[in-house]
């Protein structure tokens, strides 16, 4: 007569729990080595239903950033020491902030910015146009994104936005690395004059 008998085990996992290892019954037929087939049913089903909980989990949504400060302005000559907004369009250091500053502000003392907390991002749009914040966020890759109003008159000239914000957690602007020293080949030219989000009035 075949040998039944029930086995068990119990399996620990750190962090998770728990779980029972069963086996199916012993055969042992005459003149050969028992058969078992080990049947880890509990702790498949917990990682088949772990497996499908962590792929279909929702993205971190962007948070919203609010800014330190804010200073905006018309430059009436055409592309005026426009060259000076990084690729990035985020100023990270104090010497491509003064540069900037007494470049468009001649007149005005430099801010007092501490860099390694603060961050200045730079939108600029063509024409005498004013702009304004529709939307900062950053995103869980560290990625800043500004969507701008602006008004639409043609002209020479450029508006721009200069944006005061922690550096905290921001390792990208627009999808482009702060530390960048030229335009990703894939950004459209259109881009490369005008912040994501606004047209270019060329």
């Amino acid at each position: 007569m075949p040998e039944n008998k029930q086995l068990s085990e119990q399996i620990e996992i750190p962090g998770i729990g728990s779980f029972v290892s069963g086996f199916v019954p012993t055969i042992k037929r005459p003149g050969s080595s028992p058969m078992i087939r080990p049947i880890t049913t509990s702790l498949v089903l917990f990682l088949m239903c772990s497996s499908t909980l962590f792929a279909t989990s929702p993205p971190v949504p962007a948070k919203s950033i609010e800014p330190i400060e804010t200073w905006r302005g018309v430059q009436r000559t055409a592309n005026r020491h426009r060259e000076l907004i990084p690729p990035s369009r985020a100023i990270i250091d104090r010497d491509a902030w003064a540069n900037l500053w007494q470049a468009w502000r001649p007149t005005e003392e430099v801010p007092e910015i501490d860099f390694d907390k603060h961050i200045v991002l730079v939108a600029s749009v063509s024409g005498p146009n004013s702009l304004g914040i529709a939307r900062l966020e950053l995103d869980a890759k560290g990625d800043v994104r500004m969507m701008l109003n602006c008004t639409q008159t043609f002209g020479p000239g450029f508006g721009y936005l200069l944006i005061q914000i922690d550096r905290e957690g921001v390792k990208s602007a627009n999808r482009i690395a702060l530390d960048a020293t030229e335009y990703p080949k894939s950004s459209p030219r259109s881009e490369r004059r005008t912040n994501i989000g606004l047209p270019s009035f060329r």
